[in-house]
């Protein structure tokens, strides 16, 4: 029998939705969670095709894009009650914001979601806002424009020429909310960056482009009860990325940087009380070899498994949160552990009943 079915004959077991699925964040917290054998998982995602949906076997549900509220909330609320869930495990931006924004509404209806208010989701997801925020307070970041799509094109060039003056080419051009690489360019003319930017219809975040080779990435990753207390710290460093300019990290090994995890936890401090799980990305600047603030993400990350196989599972503390319970001390992690994502290709006797036309 598969190690990966849950099997319990305990009463009032919690129900867990993981949402997101089909990406490995949310991929990951259904393995760690299944593993861990704490709670009863039903694992989500939009696209009824996706992998993550039967990969360990667990019950599963297909919800409406987040970016469609009025249906997801309808689906979420109809889910709730029909599989009597009584955590949500939010493994998307888009999802993170619209749980903040109706937690209370959702709450009322019986499920527990370990999460923000809805503003100070918004300020981390705003990476224009969050990087000024740690700019403002002595954090080291790359020299960074924020263009807002509002003013015209003169005021765009303009800009633009004002910060060529202090910041040379190659710079990193993206949209102030976004995840992953999606609408990410670096261009390494002015010329180039002026038809970037014009052509966006986004505000946009303009920043140097630090010459780290990949294995410069490095993240802080942390885990807040519901009093706003850093319960669980990690720490890593990618060693292999999607693509080879970077992008979302497919390796990494757990690292001790309590001077990163100290700067993540005084940035999330000056933006507001914090619930719930976070990632914050930096990058060694090989030119002054300081570490340098990106961004953070409202969520568990791509290679998150790596903090499960260094003994601290996170996910596992989550719900146990959630639920209001005391998880005790931060026992801390191995360092030197590594993480190397490989893909699995399942196989089906008949189609699984989701993909059924």
């Amino acid at each position: 029998m598969s190690k990966y079915i849950n099997i319990s004959n305990e009463i009032n077991r919690p129900t867990v939705l993981v949402t997101s699925v089909g990406a490995p964040p949310g991929l990951n917290v259904v393995r760690a969670l299944v593993e861990a054998n704490i709670c009863d998982v039903i694992a989500a995602d939009a696209d009824p095709c996706s992998p993550g949906l039967h990969q360990f076997r667990t019950p599963n549900a297909v919800l409406p894009m987040a970016s469609d509220t009025v249906a997801y909330l309808r689906e979420l609320k109809a889910l709730i009650h029909k599989r009597k869930i009584t955590v949500i495990l939010p493994c998307l931006e888009d999802e993170v914001e619209v749980l903040a924004q109706y937690r209370a509404e959702l709450e009322a209806v019986g499920v527990s979601i370990l999460i923000p208010d809805a503003d100070i989701v918004r300020t981390v997801t705003d990476k224009g806002r969050c990087t000024r925020i740690a700019s403002d307070n002595g954090i080291d970041c790359p020299s960074s424009l924020v263009l807002p799509s509002s003013i015209s094109e003169e005021e765009k060039q303009r800009m633009l020429k004002q910060f060529l003056l202090d910041t040379p080419l190659p710079w990193i051009i993206k949209p102030v909310w976004g995840h992953g690489m999606r609408g990410v360019t670096t261009v390494t003319s002015f010329d180039e960056a002026l038809v970037v930017s014009l052509a966006a219809t986004v505000e946009l975040l303009v920043q140097e482009l630090i010459p780290g080779p990949v294995g410069s990435m490095y993240l802080a990753g942390l885990l807040y009860d519901a009093d706003g207390r850093v319960v669980r710290r990690f720490s890593s460093r990618s060693i292999c990325t999607l693509y080879p300019t970077g992008g979302p990290a497919t390796g990494g090994v757990s690292v001790s940087r309590p001077d990163m995890v100290e700067a993540t936890e005084r940035l999330v401090g000056w933006i507001g009380l914090w619930r719930g799980p976070l990632n914050a990305e930096w990058m060694l600047d090989p030119r002054d070899g300081k570490l340098k603030f990106i961004e953070i993400n409202p969520r568990m990350w791509g290679y998150g498994y790596l903090a499960t196989g260094s003994g601290l599972n996170l996910p596992a503390g989550i719900v146990s949160l959630a639920l209001g319970k005391d998880i005790g001390p931060d026992p801390g992690f191995r360092k030197g552990v590594t993480l190397l994502r490989s893909v699995t290709d399942l196989i089906f006797k008949s189609c699984p009943y989701e993909l059924k036309v």
